[in-house]
């Protein structure tokens, strides 16, 4: 098996999906099969009715095993493929559809000493129009193919070429034809068809590799929409990211009628931690810093962003002064429960000071306003002695707004 299977050359050296297919178009033909056995039964009917030999109801119990046979294979096949390799099943429909081809060739020679001349014709034309339909649904593996043509024609066209009768001499002329042109066939179906799928193939790879790299495209970009909008350092937005959302949510509070809470947080004494520890332990401390305060923002509509250096900034859509007050109260409690050492603060450990604001947006206020009057309110902690919360004067309330912290 393993020297034959070499022979099947298009299977060996095709990939191993298309080897599957190749052979998966052997076992698709079972309608042709029981239309071929139905047509070599009524040949075999009219020669027995002609005769009265039972040779031909030998040959009709014949076909009707080997379809049997071919029709079990199938089904044995589309229920185990993996079974046996591509070769294998080749190899196993290339014997079934021999033996129905042998059969075919068989009862031909019987026909030329059984049945009147002028049944002849009728029945090489048959066999031969039988022959080229088996080729062209087999062609997909063209030692199948040409198994057929030979098991077929080579039978009646050694006994035409030795019967020494001139009418038997032209049909040995119309069976090489034919059987020519059954070869002819199976390799122009056969390259034509190992073509289109290779196409398909390549096709569906070309479509695998663009979906593929249209993934990692998509990676990168939202990889690049991160990093333009995250802070590298702390992972938490940037200052970019913190004035597109600043602006949107005012616009938004605005159409709803609601306030927005901003507060501006700053870590005391930073330059001299910085200082004392170094720029690598800075770095670690801001990061701490920022962890800590994320964990206090806890709603998805508000955002935490680094404001610049040691300033980070906190956006509270839907959220008046009280509430606010609360969040940034949380996060300064927070913060200094950490107990991050910082030696050269009097407080002995990491503090931050935070500068709160609320206003409600209208065509009267403008963005710029709440922002500065966030950043008053923290320069108020930082004169009062850090490590604590600053608010500058309330904006009242709207009756029939509800506020949050």
């Amino acid at each position: 098996m393993i020297r034959l299977s070499l022979r099947m050359s298009e299977l060996n050296a095709a990939s191993p999906e298309i080897a599957r297919q190749l052979v998966n178009l052997l076992f698709q033909h079972t309608g042709s099969v029981l239309a071929g056995t139905a047509a070599f039964s009524v040949l075999a009917w009219i020669g027995w009715a002609t005769t009265g030999s039972d040779v031909f109801l030998l040959a009709l119990a014949y076909s009707v095993a080997v379809t049997g046979w071919r029709i079990s294979q199938g089904r044995r096949y589309a229920r185990h493929p993996d079974r046996h390799p591509p070769a294998g099943w080749a190899w196993r429909a290339a014997a079934s559809a021999g033996a129905t081809a042998a059969g075919w060739g068989a009862w031909s020679i019987v026909v030329l000493y059984r049945t009147p001349p002028h049944f002849d014709a009728m029945v090489f034309g048959t066999v031969a129009a039988s022959m080229l339909g088996a080729v062209a649904r087999l062609a997909s593996v063209r030692m199948v193919a040409i198994a057929v043509v030979v098991a077929t024609m080579l039978p009646p066209t050694i006994v035409c070429l030795i019967a020494g009768e001139t009418n038997l001499t032209i049909f040995s002329g119309f069976t090489i034809l034919s059987a020519v042109m059954g070869i002819a066939l199976a390799l122009k179906l056969n390259r034509q068809t190992i073509d289109l799928l290779r196409r398909e193939a390549e096709g569906a790879d070309l479509v695998a590799k663009l979906a593929t790299a249209n993934d990692e495209l998509e990676a990168v970009n939202r990889a690049l929409r991160t990093l333009a909008t995250t802070d590298a350092l702390t992972g938490v937005a940037n200052r970019r990211s913190f004035d597109l959302t600043a602006e949107k949510e005012w616009r938004r509070m605005a159409r709803e009628a609601q306030p927005l809470g901003l507060l501006i947080i700053d870590v005391d004494n930073f330059k001299a931690y910085n200082d004392h520890y170094g720029h690598p332990a800075g770095d670690a401390c801001l990061r701490t810093v920022a962890s800590t305060a994320a964990a206090a923002v806890r709603r998805p509509g508000d955002l935490l962003a680094r404001y610049g250096g040691e300033e980070f900034a906190v956006i509270l859509p839907g959220t008046d002064g009280d509430g606010s007050m609360k969040v940034a109260e949380e996060i300064r409690r927070q913060i200094e429960n950490e107990g991050l050492p910082h030696a050269a603060s009097t407080i002995g450990h990491v503090t931050v000071s935070i500068g709160v604001a609320a206003m409600f947006p209208d065509q009267n206020a403008m963005l710029e306003q709440l922002t500065a009057r966030a950043d008053a309110a923290l320069y108020m902690a930082k004169r009062a002695g850090r490590n604590r919360v600053h608010r500058v004067e309330p904006v009242p309330a709207r009756a029939h707004v509800s506020t949050s912290a």
